[in-house]
């Protein structure tokens, strides 16, 4: 694990998507993500609001890309509790596994690409989970 700072990382990450520079991904690697979306009708208002609502608290880790051909990029794991509704309209608390890369652009805002958005498999201890 490599120390960073979370307020850095966490104000790069809010200020792209505010400005609607980001992506979540959903293609056939990331089912999680599509599960997780379609379990809890969530569209993509909701999701912005669940990622700006990211705590220096909720994160976890940095760690390096383990993918060949990008070892190079760094992925921010962040891992909040949150409340949300689920079936006959119960509310669950539950812990995300949010995982972003941030695509640094020279001279423009950077972009955010979130990996992974979805229930944490195991729980994750951060300073929020505490």
């Amino acid at each position: 694990m490599v120390l960073e700072n979370p307020k850095e990382i966490l104000d790069k990450i809010k200020y792209s998507i505010s400005k609607d520079n980001y992506q979540i991904e959903n293609n056939k690697n990331r089912k999680d993500n599509y599960n997780f979306k379609r379990k809890y009708e969530l569209g993509d208002k909701e999701l912005k609001t669940i990622l700006l609502g990211i705590t220096e608290d909720d994160y976890y880790e940095t760690v390096n890309n383990y993918k060949k051909g990008y070892e190079h990029e760094r992925l921010h794991i962040f891992a909040p509790t949150i409340n949300i509704e689920g079936s006959e309209e119960k509310v669950n608390k539950v812990q995300l596994y949010i995982k972003f890369n941030i695509v640094e652009i020279k001279e423009k805002t950077d972009y955010v690409i979130v990996i992974s958005l979805h229930e944490a498999k195991k729980p994750i201890k951060c300073k929020s989970s505490l």
